[in-house]
């Protein structure tokens, strides 16, 4: 298994222009018959893609909630680094990150002023009616999160 998500960068060389999506977890290592957290992987696996891809490689993580879940946190860990370490380059790269909120129930408000706080380049929300969520977000309230973005 370790194989195949460290090599999947390698499937997507022929696609030179394009940026390519590659959503990271905690890995869970089952080999042992137990499932075993394993984040060092995890941050190998993404800083290999981003390493291989430079900024075409969005580095993704659907699970955004406030407060992270303590699996997430590493990951989220690592965006960080990801993020400092392209702002800190001379000339400053960008560090594209996506995230997907946990669900269509979140706190709005808090979720997403908690996931711009790690410079993501885009936010999804999910479909807000599925699964009986409902969201109440103004238009104004989109638009100071997009702005936010576009600030990054």
């Amino acid at each position: 298994m370790e194989s195949i998500l460290s090599e999947a960068p390698q499937d997507y060389a022929a696609w030179v222009q394009t940026p390519l999506d590659y959503t990271i977890n905690t890995f869970i290592a089952t080999d042992s018959g137990h499932g075993v957290e394993d984040p060092s992987f995890s941050d190998q696996v993404m800083d290999q893609f981003r390493s291989s891809l430079g900024t075409r490689a969005v580095v993704a993580n659907h699970g955004l909630n406030a407060p992270l879940s303590p699996a997430a946190v590493p990951i989220y860990d690592n965006f960080q680094t990801l993020y400092s370490q392209a702002i800190g380059m001379n000339p400053p790269q960008l560090s594209p990150l996506e995230f997907q909120t946990d669900g269509p129930t979140v706190d709005w408000p808090i979720v997403v002023a908690y996931g711009l706080t790690y410079h993501p380049t885009e936010i999804e929300i999910w479909d807000t009616t599925a699964a009986g969520g409902v969201a109440n977000i103004s238009l104004s309230e989109l638009q100071s999160w997009a702005a936010s973005l576009k600030g990054q």
